[in-house]
């Protein structure tokens, strides 16, 4: 997992040739004139989601990973709660759906707060928990950028 300011996006553009498309297009446009739900960059290799709700108790937010694509998700406006994990042997409690590239787990979480102008890169082997609350339910507008495993 990565977290950092959009200032130093283009810090992680070497990772991998679908990341460095994913931050040109992050650098390149502004993100929040873009309407919620999903607009193509390069088809199915990268794509954003945008995505406008309120942020909810934990106990309504479920953890996860992905196999097929890495998420940058990056915060436009207002902050969430988002727990994290090292994908190891947790608790599985939806098995791996392959039309919609999730598995939801049990499991022991830190946290950070992503707030406005933050991002997090989260890779397969990291499991994630968004949406939560930070102090109080908020509304946020947030881009997830899904960038295909090479």
């Amino acid at each position: 997992m990565i977290l950092d300011h959009v200032k130093n996006i283009e810090r992680y553009r070497t990772l991998s040739a679908n990341l460095a498309k994913a931050i040109d297009f992050i650098t390149a446009n502004d993100l929040a004139r873009f309407a919620a739900g999903k607009h193509l960059i390069d088809g199915e290799q990268v794509f954003l989601l945008m995505n406008e709700y309120e942020t909810k108790p934990e106990a309504d937010c479920k953890t996860e990973t992905h196999r097929k694509y890495i998420d940058i998700q990056l915060m436009l406006s207002g902050a969430e709660k988002v727990g994290y994990a090292f994908l190891e042997d947790q608790k599985v409690v939806e098995g791996y759906n392959v039309e919609k590239d999730y598995t939801f787990y049990e499991a022991e979480l830190d946290y950070f707060i992503l707030k406005s102008q933050w991002f997090a890169i989260f890779f397969p082997t990291d499991m994630h928990c968004p949406s939560i609350k930070a102090e109080q339910p908020g509304f946020v507008c947030k881009a997830v950028v899904k960038v295909k495993v090479a």
